[in-house]
């Protein structure tokens, strides 16, 4: 039994190693063939006329405009610096579970780099590329901290506090995101220096002068509405979280006088589009609300009407798109196809359509083959795991990875904020983008599963200095 369980393995980390190869080279070629292109996002170009002035909005960081403006928008510097930070964080995050510097760290950091979601990310003109680089490096730097005590250190809370300022003056909303792990990092910090008060002050004092120095940057380099932008209250989020799928069918249902506060034809748009809940469902109600017709009390009646109309009449659809959205940020390439499908409510296909625009065919391969191999490479994963566990609850003996399990939680709570935060911006907005970290962490279990060594052979291998810690118990 053991023997046959040992031979299971090697077949499983060979099947993970070949799936993870195959998607590496695919991810390689689709570089070569793109790298002289640029995807036209909407975000892409509007942060290339950013570059131009400096000119920043509420939503809008200094950090990606000040380097374009720095490379002088060329797209060539942009992907190789992208790339470059990509594949530096995925083989520090790697690392931590890896003991020593070897070819399975470099093999892995492709791997990560190369997954479909992340790579449109790397290859193109937007600021979602640092960001997964960043976050990765925070997480790298916490769970290398929870593993290890003595690393556990002001001077680690102020390379975090690093990364959350960087993020934070990238994309605004990671001032909040990017606060997860520092805050999970201080609740380590804290368990060590139980006896040392002032430590913990100092710890606290630190991360509030970087949370400090993020709004007090952000506070001088936007302007609210600089790119005509409406700055959305948390009640136009609920409304347009809980009332877009189902706008146009509940219009007859507001009351009179509120169907009066925006126009139909608006009302149609926005219920097709998401976006136009932004564009002109919202600042239609504000400009009703300058021109006096209404007040500010009633535009926000209008609104929470609006949202109690929906919920009291579809609860049970919102609930099932609230599902839809959260199960594609947590699993964004296996739920992609779902969506293309037709599955689920919203198709998700923007991002897709720009992946496919300059190479069509190869562009369709990769992303199906990095579909399938996720689900596969998941699914692979998790047998790894359950026969590593069983062979040591049966023979007593396998690898144990120190600290692996509290590393393993802060990820899973980092990776849960997110997913919460994006699926409350609104229904109707699924962006792939946002989460390919989560993308990136998932497919760092397979390459630290297919990395780990087998029961019973560590003696024969440590010399390869290859051992790995990827037990969470």
């Amino acid at each position: 039994m053991e023997k046959v369980t040992r031979h299971i393995l090697i077949i499983l980390k060979g099947v993970l190693f070949i799936g993870l190869s195959v998607q590496t080279v695919l991810g390689i070629v689709w570089m070569c063939y793109n790298f002289s292109h640029v995807p036209q996002f909407g975000e892409s170009l509007f942060y290339m006329q950013a570059s131009r002035t400096l000119r920043c909005d509420e939503y809008t960081g200094i950090l990606y405009p000040l380097l374009l403006w720095i490379v002088r928008r060329n797209h060539y510097v942009v992907y190789v610096i992208q790339l470059a930070a990509a594949y530096a964080v995925s083989h520090r995050f790697l690392g931590v579970f890896l003991s020593g510097r070897n070819w399975k760290a470099v093999w892995g950091s492709f791997a990560l780099v190369t997954i479909p979601v992340a790579l449109q990310c790397h290859m193109a003109v937007l600021p979602c590329s640092f960001a997964v680089s960043l976050l990765l490096l925070e997480l790298a730097l916490l769970a290398e901290a929870v593993r290890e005590k003595e690393k556990r250190t002001l001077r680690r809370l102020a390379q975090l506090s690093s990364c959350w300022l960087l993020l934070a003056l990238l994309l605004p909303e990671y001032l909040w995101l990017g606060a997860v792990p520092v805050a999970l990092f201080h609740l380590a910090f804290c368990r060590v220096r139980k006896e040392d008060k002032r430590i913990k002050y100092y710890g606290l004092l630190l991360a509030a002068t970087f949370a400090g120095m993020a709004v007090g940057v952000n506070s001088l380099t936007q302007t609210e509405g600089a790119w005509g932008r409406l700055k959305k209250t948390p009640l136009m989020t609920l409304t347009q979280r809980v009332a877009w799928s189902n706008l146009q069918q509940d219009y007859d249902i507001w009351p009179e006088e509120m169907q009066d506060y925006v126009e139909w034809t608006i009302v149609v748009g926005a219920a097709y589009y998401a976006d136009d809940m932004d564009n002109r469902f919202f600042p239609a109600a504000e400009q009703s609300v300058s021109d006096g017709v209404i007040t500010r009390r009633q535009a926000d009646e209008f609104y929470l009407t609006v949202t109690k109309v929906a919920w009291n009449r579809h609860k049970a659809a919102i609930i099932k798109e609230i599902a839809w959205d959260m199960l594609g940020y947590a699993a964004s390439p296996a739920f992609l196809q779902l969506f293309l499908m037709g599955r689920g409510y919203d198709t998700g296909i923007r991002n897709y359509d720009f992946f496919l625009e300059y190479t069509p065919r190869l562009s369709k391969f990769c992303m199906d083959y990095g579909s399938w191999w996720f689900c596969a490479a998941a699914g692979l994963s998790v047998a790894v795991l359950g026969l590593r566990l069983l062979y040591r609850l049966l023979y007593g003996r396998g690898e144990r990875g120190k600290g692996t399990a509290p590393a393993v939680l802060c990820c899973l709570v980092t990776a849960g904020a997110m997913i919460l935060w994006y699926t409350a911006e609104g229904a109707g907005l699924f962006d792939y983008k946002k989460t390919a970290v989560i993308a990136a962490l998932w497919m760092a279990w397979a390459v630290l599963s297919a990395a780990g060594t087998v029961p019973g052979t560590a003696s024969r291998t440590v010399s390869r200095a290859a051992d790995v810690d990827i037990n969470p118990v």
